[in-house]
């Protein structure tokens, strides 16, 4: 069932049938399953503390393997697609840029 709780989270688009068929999921006794409702059926037994428990042991899996850069102790991880405005002080506007509009006027504040 592990895997198949790691299947719906991959696969999240994928019916249960599709899932079933690319993990190449099998019982106990190496058949494969005849009816993917079953699978369907047993996961909604599980409930939400399996699938909070099997996340919770993958990432703590994850987080020992991981080779993250730290600086100054702090861990430094990469956001993308984000803008963060600054307070609008003189320091900030020497710092960081304001952006122009479409019509060639700056921005409020500052951005990072």
């Amino acid at each position: 069932m592990a895997w198949l709780l790691i299947g719906t989270a991959i696969y999240n688009d994928k019916s249960m049938a599709d899932i079933v068929n690319l993990l190449d999921i099998v019982d106990r006794e190496g058949k494969p399953f005849v009816a993917p409702s079953a699978l369907t059926q047993r996961r909604q037994t599980l409930g939400e503390a399996a699938a909070k428990a099997l996340f919770q042991c993958t990432q703590r899996h994850r987080q020992e393997q991981a080779n993250l850069t730290a600086w100054n102790g702090l861990t430094l991880l990469g956001v993308d697609g984000v803008v963060w405005r600054t307070e609008n002080t003189d320091e900030n506007n020497q710092s960081f840029m304001k952006p122009k509009s479409n019509r060639g006027l700056e921005t409020q504040s500052p951005q990072v």
